[in-house]
């Protein structure tokens, strides 16, 4: 099984997080601001200073959480992928053009929706070359509501 959690936090208006978070949710029309994924107690995201990482614990600010319920040797090759991911930088660009409507990607760097793509390769056959834009955390959402309305 892979969590797939959604984040949303207020800031305080000093903080500079207020601001990025709130841009997000602006462009991408949504409450969340942040996607991230579990797989057996470890959390996978992409963040603009630590790009790409794996942690023990989750974060503070997880809001609502979706359950991918998928078949262990698919989530074994999402999780390689993923380790593979570890250690590459944030993709920046990729964010900014994708506020516009323009699929953006820099091979060898992600953000936090980009995760999602080992998932529809891996378990559904869906490639990045087949979206028409850049993922957002809310594109990830509807993408996970309907695969597991689906999967019942």
């Amino acid at each position: 099984m892979i969590k797939v959690h959604f984040h949303k936090k207020e800031y305080k208006w000093w903080n500079i997080l207020k601001y990025t978070t709130s841009i997000i949710k602006i462009f991408s029309n949504d409450i969340y601001y942040h996607v991230s994924f579990e797989i057996d107690k470890k959390y996978y995201e992409s963040e603009f200073f630590s790009g790409v990482a794996r942690y023990a614990n989750p974060r503070n600010d997880i809001a609502y959480t979706l359950q991918l319920h998928l078949d262990k040797k698919i989530i074994k090759k999402i999780v390689d992928e993923f380790e593979s991911m570890l250690g590459k930088k944030y993709d920046f660009f990729g964010v900014i053009f994708g506020f516009f409507g323009q699929k953006v990607h820099e091979s060898d760097k992600y953000f936090c929706s980009e995760l999602f793509l080992p998932i529809l390769k891996h378990a559904y056959a869906i490639t990045k070359n087949d979206l028409k834009t850049n993922l957002s955390p809310k594109d990830v959402r509807m993408f996970c509501l309907a695969l597991t309305k689906n999967a019942k």
